[in-house]
């Protein structure tokens, strides 16, 4: 599996601010839209998976205050922007 589309409708946009999926297989990457969730606080991704780059949308998350992202296959580096 990977994140849904319907994470990044704007209808949830705005109201979701815990996303933990930790430890759950889903694969696929960490699309760069995560940076809408304007009001996201928690967001962990450990233990699922994910491959690729962590995207510099992170760093939009301007509420985020936990970020969980370890034992996935991520390549590159943090962007210095988180």
């Amino acid at each position: 599996g990977t994140l849904p589309n319907s994470l990044f409708n704007p209808k949830h946009e705005s109201k979701l601010e815990i996303f933990d999926v930790g430890d759950t297989f889903i694969g696929g990457t960490i699309p760069r839209e995560i940076g809408r969730l304007a009001n996201l606080k928690r967001l962990a991704l450990y233990t699922t998976g994910m491959t690729g780059t962590i995207p510099v949308g992170i760093s939009e998350l301007r509420r985020l205050d936990t970020l969980y992202l370890d034992s996935n296959q991520f390549t590159g580096t943090i962007p210095p922007e988180i």
